[in-house]
This record gives C-alpha cells, structure tokens and sequence, in this order.
C-alpha cells in the first residue's frame, strides 16, 4: 500500500529590516543634523564667553576694591566706635605714586607702614597691578583707578583734598568753664603731629583766641597725636585727633583746673554738635546725643523738612519750642531748646505728619549758660532770596552768645560754610542732592556787651525759600 506524501511550502524568511529601512541616512538628514549640531555648540560657547566675563569683572571689581582700601583705608575697621585704618594715606599723608608702593616703601619712608595688601598678594609682586583680562591698571597718584581690560573706574574720592586738606575746630576752656581771654592765649599751646606727604612727620603749633577757639588746618585723615599745653603750669592735655575725610566735627578741652577764670568773662560755649538726613520722603529723623553731655547744658535743636509738614513738627519729650514755621509751603523749619539732665537719652527723634519729606536735623551743645530761660531773646525770618537774613535781637546782658539758624529750600550751598563773616560755623548741608531736598546751618559768634547784636545773612548759590532764627544764649546772672 503506497503513503500519500505531504505537501510542504517553503516562505520566505525575514530576520531583519526590509531593505528600504536599511538604506541609513542621506545627505540632506546628515547635513540636517551637522547644522544643528553647530547651532547648540555656538550657543553654548557664547554662553560660556558670557559667564567667563561675568567672572572676571565680579572679580576685577573685588580686587579693585581691595587696591582702594589699601590707599584710603577700610571705613568699617573700627575700635570703640572711632575708625582706625586710613590706609596708605592715612600714614604717609598724600595719595602713592603707583600702585607698586602699596607693596614696597617708596622711598625709605619713616611714615609707611605697609605692605598694604592682604596677605595673599604680598607674595605676588606683579599680579595686583593687573585685572582679569590681563591688562595693565592705569593710577599715577590720582583719585581713579581704571581697569584697562573692562572699562570699570573705581572712584576714590571726589578730590585728593577731601583725604589730605582737611580743617578740625576746637574749644579750650577750664574747669570753671572760662575760656583763656586775650592775656593768656599765648600761654596756650596746641601741637599736632602729622605726616607731611613724604615719609616724615611735622609738629604744627597754634594758640586759641580770646574765647577759647582754635582752628587746625591742612590735616590729612587718620589718627594724629594732638598736646594741648598750658605752659604756665606745664599741664598737658595728651589726646588723639581722629581726622575724616571731609571733616568737619569740633570738640571741647577742659583743663582740671581754673587757670582762665577771670580772663574773658563767664560766656555760653559751644561744645559740638551731631546731625541726621533723610534722604528719602518719611515722617521721622532721629539724630544723636552729641557727646560730653553735662547736667546744666543747653541743647538747641533744628530740624528742616522740604515742603509744608501736618501736622507739624514735633520734638520728643520735654523739649522747649522756640520756632516752627514753614514758608511759602516750599520748606518747614523748627528749632527747640532743652537743659540736659543727669542722664539723657542715646537719641532723639523728631516727627511730622503728612505724606512723608527728606529732612536735614542737627543737636548743638552748649555751656556755662543760664539755667533758667536761657535762651534771652529771638526772631525770626522768611526769605525768598540767595542771601537770607537773620535778623538783629537786643540783649540785656553782657556776654551772651548769638546763634544764627537757617532752613532752606534745594540744596543750592557750600557744605561746611554758612558764608557769614564774624562768625564760627557750627554746620551748613542738606539732605541729599537731587531733587525734593532741603539744607539748613548754624553758626554763632560771642558778643561781649548787652544791646543789638547786628544782622547776619546765610550765601546760598540760587534763591530759595527759606526760615532763618537769631537766638541770643545767656550766661549765669
């Protein structure tokens, strides 16, 4: 018996892609792709050109930072409140002739007491005076240091005479708060030591005037060794004079003893003062205790807001009003008057309703004043003009001391000097510069007979409305 045979069909097999998925790429994808490729590289080596700037001006800036507190000095070393490092400046007494003298003594400078740099560039001799791009720092002396590679300045003050010409007023008086008179001003000897710009020191001597007042002139910043002698009982008064840039504080010396009295009379003295700016729009100023506050002291305090202020000012405590008025609705004066207790406040703050000014306040302190009512006479003032007048008071008494106050609209002045002559500026600034300002001064002068103690007038660059009040302070009946 025959078998049937099977029947087997054969299929073809498929391991793989078919052969239209095998052909790859073709030349339009791959250029496709190159493109692309090209497009995220140039993208990312922007972005990394980018970042390396950015890296290197954040430290270019850090070391220009360093290079400039390495000449003027750090504001922010200080030691019980007084700042302690000048720099560079500071010691020698002018600004270096390259930055190379940071590093290395000039010239054999007894007064240099560097390196000024931090440790970490003491070693290396070369790599401070470039900035990150490799490019060679431009400073000769001057008040700028450029960096050539970024473009950046770095700006050290706005002239070199703000760090190396600076004035320091002062007051002597004895233990009976009498000054020295005109019979023994001589007697009286004032030394500063300071440096002279190249590597030495110098001793500059002076003498007060009859009412106890001296000026130091030409000082540079920092910390100057400062002997106030009375030759005649060989007592030295050994004190240090911290000097700013811009100075423009005064303080007062008392002998322990009373070698003056008798010798000018028994007149109110001007002790110092303090001050405080608003620079924004806010409804509050708060400014400081000046320093040698004594039970007995008339403090005077004025305030200067821009524009109207309500309500209106306002003083803190117990304070006396003497004035507060504003003029033509462009400015607001106020000015009060306290006798200091045995303990006074850190601080005071001055207050105004309203939506908000830039103000300008300032506290003097005086002594050897009347304890009651001793502010003898006022009057006041308004003003629309570049030379506001304080006018005349007349005064009972002898030896009374007249203050002149003054608060202006705008910012038209010259910082530090009120522009009256016969008399000793206490202050003259402003709140900030800019528009919505406001500025205001003090200055005071003795007047040694009772009667009409004569007007004064401000200098401003520009008119501008302003109040102005002459006070006369009276001395112990």
């Amino acid at each position: 018996m025959m078998r049937e045979r099977s029947q087997i069909t054969l299929l073809p097999t498929s391991y793989g892609p078919t052969t239209a998925a095998c052909a790859g790429f073709g030349l339009l994808e791959l250029l496709v792709v190159i493109v692309i490729i090209g497009i995220l590289a140039s993208i990312a080596i922007q972005s990394m050109d980018v970042s390396l700037d950015d890296y290197r001006r954040a430290k270019t800036e850090r070391e220009m930072e360093m290079l400039s507190r390495a000449i003027v000095g750090d504001p922010d070393l200080r030691s019980g409140g007084q700042r302690i490092d000048f720099g560079y400046v500071g010691d020698v007494g002018s600004f270096p002739p390259n930055l190379q003298a940071l590093l290395q003594n000039p010239g054999g400078y007894s007064t240099w007491k560097g390196p000024y740099l931090p440790p970490s560039y003491v070693g290396d001799t070369v790599g401070f005076k470039y900035d990150e791009w490799g490019a060679a720092y431009v400073y000769s002396g001057g008040t700028s240091i450029t960096s050539t590679g970024s473009g950046l300045v770095k700006k050290l003050a706005d002239e070199s005479t703000d760090y190396t010409l600076n004035t320091f007023q002062g007051l002597i008086i004895d233990s009976s708060h009498s000054p020295p008179g005109a019979d023994l001003v001589d007697s009286v000897d004032i030394l500063v030591v300071i440096p002279n710009g190249a590597g030495a020191t110098i001793t500059k001597t002076y003498h007060p005037d009859s009412t106890g007042e001296f000026t130091l002139d030409s000082l540079p910043v920092g910390c100057h060794p400062l002997n106030i002698i009375f030759v005649p009982e060989a007592d030295t008064l050994y004190r240090h004079l911290t000097i700013m840039p811009r100075h423009k504080s005064s303080r007062t010396y008392e002998f322990a003893a009373a070698y003056f009295a008798g010798g000018a009379g028994s007149s109110p003295m001007y002790k110092g003062f303090t001050e405080g700016k608003a620079s924004s729009p806010t409804n509050s100023i708060t400014v400081t205790k000046p320093a040698g506050v004594s039970a007995g002291d008339l403090i005077v305090a004025a305030v200067v807001t821009d524009g109207t202020v309500t309500p209106m000012l306002a003083p803190p405590g117990d304070w006396n009003e003497i004035d507060v008025s504003s003029q033509s609705g462009a400015v607001t004066l106020g000015v009060w008057w306290l006798l200091a207790g045995a303990s006074e406040p850190p601080d005071y703050e001055f207050t105004w309703g309203g939506g908000g000014q830039a103000a300008y306040g300032w506290i003097m302190l005086f002594s050897g004043n009347r304890q009651t009512t001793p502010v003898h006479s006022a009057a006041t003032n308004g003003h629309n003009s570049n030379s506001p007048n304080c006018l005349s008071v007349t005064t009972s008494v002898p030896n009374t001391l007249i203050l002149r106050i003054g608060g202006f609209d705008g910012n038209d002045i010259t910082v530090d000097s009120t522009g009256m002559p016969d008399h000793t500026d206490i202050t003259m600034d402003m709140s900030h510069s800019g528009s919505g300002t406001c500025s205001g001064g003090a200055a005071y002068k003795q007047q040694p007979s009772a009667g009409s103690s004569g007007s004064a007038q401000f200098s401003l660059s520009a008119s501008h409305h302003g109040r102005t009040i002459t006070l006369a302070i009276a001395p112990p009946p």
